[in-house]
C-alpha cells in the first residue's frame, strides 16, 4: 500500500491527499469510498476511549470526509481538478480526459510528497530531480501571466536560456520599458548574483496609453522550507536601488508560488489562513489556485500572440513526467514493478 492508513485523526489536507493517491492507484475505475467507512469502522472498534458511541457517529464522520473531497474539487475548479466522483457517489476516480490544468494539479500533488510522510508510506516516492523543480518554475510563470492578465518571464536561476543576471535583467526591462539599468554597479552591489530572490517577473500595460498597469515580482519555492523564502518589499526596494537609475513607476506587487496545500489547523478556516499568508508573502498561490491561473495563462497566449509568456513549451515535459509517475504508481499497486 503506497499510502498511510486512513484515520479519524488525519488533518483535512492529508486525508484528501491520501484519497487522491488511492484514486491514482485505481485509475479510471476509481477508489471505492466505502473503504473509508470500513477503515473508520476498524479504527473505532479498536479504540477503548469511547470516542464514537454508535453507528451514527461513524456515519457522520464518513460524510464529513466525503464532503472534504467535494470541497477541494470546488476550490480547484471542476475543469482543473483531475479527479471526479462517480454518479452514485461511491467512487473517486481519475478522469479519462485530463485537462492541461488537471495535469498541473497532479504535478503539484506529486511535488508535494517527495518522500515518506503523513500521506505516503514510502513504498512509492516520486522521481523528483532539479529538472522537475525547474519545471515548477515554468508552470508558475504561466500562472503568473494568467494572474495579472499580461506578460510573464522566468527570471530565476538557472534560467532556461542560460543568460547571466545582468544580461537577463537588461533584456526583461527593455521589454517592460519605463526603466533604465545602471551603466556601472554602485559600490554596495553584491557580486555573483543569480536572481536576487526573484523567480518570476510579470507585467501588464494599459491598452490606451504606454503606462504599466501591473508590475509583479514573485518567488517560486518547491521545497519544504518555502515559508523561509518570502520575497520582501525591502528586497525589491534594494533590487531597484542597486540596479536601476530609473525603475518602473508602477507600484509593484509581490507574490509566492508553491506546489503544496499549506497545512493548517482544522480549527482555522482555509480562507482565513490564506489571508494570513497573503499578509506575509503577497499574492499567495498554491496547489488549489495555480492550475486555474495556469489555464488562464494558456488562454491568454492563444488569444494574444504578442504576449511574452515563458514556460508554455515545457507543458509536454510536465505531462510526460506525470504520466510516467502514474504508471509507476499503478505498477506498484499491481505488483508488476517487482
Amino acid at each position: 500500500m503506497i499510502t498511510k492508513r486512513i484515520s479519524k485523526n488525519l488533518s483535512d489536507n492529508v486525508f484528501v491527499d491520501i484519497m487522491e493517491f488511492k484514486a491514482l492507484q485505481s485509475g479510471t475505475i476509481g477508489f471505492d469510498m466505502m473503504n473509508i467507512q470500513r477503515s473508520l469502522d476498524v479504527e473505532f472498534s479498536e479504540t477503548d476511549f469511547g470516542y464514537f458511541n454508535d453507528i451514527d457517529d461513524i456515519e457522520t464522520e464518513f460524510i464529513h470526509k466525503v464532503d472534504l473531497i467535494q470541497s477541494r474539487m470546488e476550490r480547484v475548479g471542476i475543469c482543473n481538478y483531475p479527479f471526479d466522483i462517480s454518479d452514485d457517489g461511491s467512487r473517486l476516480h481519475l478522469k479519462s480526459d485530463i485537462s492541461d490544468s488537471g495535469f498541473i494539479y497532479l504535478f503539484c500533488l506529486l511535488l508535494s510528497h517527495p518522500k515518506e510522510d503523513d500521506v505516503l508510506s514510502g513504498e512509492y516516492k516520486p522521481n523528483i530531480t532539479d529538472i522537475e523543480r525547474r519545471l515548477f518554475q515554468s508552470c508558475s510563470t504561466v500562472a503568473a501571466s494568467g494572474l495579472i492578465k499580461g506578460n510573464s518571464v522566468s527570471f530565476g536561476f538557472p534560467r532556461p536560456d542560460n543568460t547571466g543576471f545582468l544580461e537577463k535583467l537588461k533584456e526583461v526591462y527593455a521589454l517592460i520599458g519605463g526603466s533604465k539599468i545602471r551603466d556601472e554597479p554602485i559600490a554596495a552591489t553584491p557580486k555573483n548574483i543569480k536572481d536576487f530572490e526573484i523567480d518570476v517577473i510579470a507585467w501588464l500595460r494599459r491598452p490606451d496609453v504606454n503606462v504599466l498597469e501591473r508590475y509583479f515580482l514573485a518567488q517560486v519555492a518547491s521545497g519544504f522550507n518555502w515559508d523561509e523564502k518570502a520575497l520582501t518589499s525591502e528586497t525589491i526596494d534594494k533590487f531597484h536601488y542597486l540596479f536601476f537609475s530609473e525603475y518602473p513607476q508602477s507600484k509593484f506587487e509581490k507574490g509566492m508560488f508553491i506546489p503544496f496545500a499549506p497545512e493548517h489547523k482544522n480549527q482555522i478556516v482555509l480562507d482565513d489562513y490564506i489571508r494570513i499568508l497573503e499578509g506575509q508573502y503577497g499574492k499567495f498561490h498554491y496547489r488549489f489556485s495555480i492550475p486555474r491561473h495556469y489555464n488562464e495563462g494558456i488562454k491568454l497566449s492563444q488569444q494574444n500572440n504578442k504576449l511574452i509568456i515563458d514556460g508554455i513549451s515545457d507543458f509536454h515535459k510536465i505531462k510526460t513526467w506525470v504520466s510516467t509517475e502514474i504508471k509507476r504508481i499503478k505498477s506498484i499497486s499491481t505488483g508488476t514493478n517487482r
